[in-house]
């Protein structure tokens, strides 16, 4: 609780000036975490601690390694951060078009320095698994590689890394979010009111334990993530996909199967989710989302010849 109220409170001052945090993180907080993430990810090349097992005996390894994956809220987060990033830009001066090329070299870095960082920690993992016992919770799996490459100071490096990751982290989600909410109130709730709220709301809900908060987070990750995947990837090709009714269909249909896909994860049977295409990979939802923008589509054109008509007949009379 004294940790957790220490923690959140420094999150509070960094925050609550949002002019500041982009160089708060830019300058310190970010490099000491790759730095202490790179001193554990080299060792573990250098000297693993086990042997790469290649004879897995699983057939969901893909699926499980991206249903995990949600539980980093990368591209939830990602929409956020940049608008944080190209806010940032134009406080500073630069013209739109400079903005543009400096947060796409700005997403290149962070694409590769999170390929590196995952990378590195998957290989951590594929050492370690033959050593511990498949049903480890995630974070004593985590304490006990750390201890086993670097020893007595593995813990100091591990509370290194995992301080700043959550603090670099809760920092931009949390002046994100106070921006937002400030936004869309039209600023009839402060900034500073929502900052406030977020680290106090957090600092209790951080006490029930990582595994608590995942298996509480994990179906409303399931839910969301695979609408916020699809969205994205229909966003790259916006030239073709111009119609709302598109992305409104593609968006209903995929957060219709990811709901089905979680109540059939709580215990209630619901087969044809697993018969869909994909579904080994965790994708059953990409088909009923391309028949959804199908269907968008359809209802857009049918929608646009209507008001063709009415405009025509309006013009005659």
């Amino acid at each position: 609780v004294l940790f957790s109220i220490l923690f959140f409170s420094i999150v509070l001052i960094l925050t609550i000036k949002p002019t500041k945090v982009m160089d708060i993180l830019g300058k310190f907080l970010t490099p000491i975490l790759l730095i202490s993430l790179l001193v554990l990810i080299i060792k573990g090349i250098i000297s693993p601690i086990g042997s790469l097992n290649l004879d897995i005996q699983s057939n969901n390894l893909f699926m499980t390694g991206l249903t995990q994956g949600y539980q980093t809220m990368d591209p939830l987060g990602s929409g956020g951060i940049t608008a944080l990033i190209i806010t940032s830009f134009l406080n500073r001066g630069y013209t739109k078009k400079e903005t543009i090329g400096l947060t796409i070299k700005s997403a290149i870095i962070s694409a590769i320095a999170l390929t590196l960082v995952y990378g590195g920690l998957t290989y951590l993992g594929a050492t370690a698994s033959n050593i511990y016992d498949p049903t480890i919770s995630q974070t004593t799996l985590l304490i006990s590689i750390t201890n086993d490459l670097l020893g007595n100071s593995g813990t100091i490096i591990l509370s290194i890394v995992v301080a700043f990751a959550c603090l670099t982290t809760a920092i931009g989600l949390t002046s994100v979010t106070s921006k937002y909410f400030e936004d869309i109130t039209n600023k009839k709730i402060k900034y500073n009111y929502i900052v406030i709220f977020i680290c106090t709301f957090s600092a209790i809900i951080s006490n029930f334990g990582v595994d608590k908060i995942i298996s509480i987070s994990a179906p409303i990750l399931t839910i969301i993530y695979p609408v916020s995947i699809a969205l994205i990837m229909m966003n790259y090709f916006k030239n073709i996909f111009t119609k709302i009714e598109i992305f409104k269909g593609v968006a209903y249909s995929t957060l219709l199967v990811s709901l089905l896909t979680v109540i059939d994860s709580l215990g209630v049977n619901i087969n044809f989710i697993h018969k869909l295409p994909f579904s080994s990979f965790g994708f059953n939802w990409i088909i009923p989302a391309i028949i959804g923008g199908f269907i968008g589509f359809i209802f857009s054109n049918i929608t646009s010849k209507k008001l063709m008509f009415f405009n025509f007949c309006n013009k005659s009379k």
